[in-house]
């Protein structure tokens, strides 16, 4: 299936693609413009590409952070399966300090609710008419 796929993407490409000489030459010319364009736009606007690049950092730190912590915990997840006990039962060194053992976290308190059923209503469409002809049932 990948194989079909990928053959319809690339001949549909290769069928966009203009068989004339000059009109190649045009459409080379041009995605070379918007390439150069793209690659110089740090050049023409500094201050927007200091916010995104404060902004990637900022992702970066979180996204190394986020692996980080699945990685202690899978560490630690795999050291208690092989002590015996199933789960992770204490929480990340990261998050001791703010995140309370989960033994100690007050219990929600739960309601338990009754169900009644409802009354089912059936409609019923009018009968049919059995003398006349439709155009006398037309609407005003």
């Amino acid at each position: 299936m990948f194989f079909m796929r990928t053959a319809l993407v690339v001949g549909t490409v290769v069928v966009l693609l203009p068989s004339d000489p000059d009109k190649q030459q045009a459409l080379l010319a041009s995605t070379h413009d918007k390439v150069v364009w793209a690659m110089t736009y740090c050049d023409r606007e500094p201050a927007q590409c200091d916010q995104a690049k404060t902004a990637w950092d900022g992702f970066v730190s979180k996204a190394q952070f986020s692996a980080k912590l699945v990685g202690e915990m899978a560490d630690r997840y795999a050291q208690s399966a092989d002590a015996g006990t199933a789960g992770v039962e204490e929480p990340p060194p990261q998050l001791a300090e703010t995140v309370a053992p989960l033994t100690q976290q007050p219990k929600a308190k739960t309601r338990t609710a009754t169900l009644q059923p409802k009354p089912v209503r059936i409609y019923r469409a009018p009968a049919a008419p059995t003398t006349g002809t439709w155009d006398q049932f037309q609407p005003d």
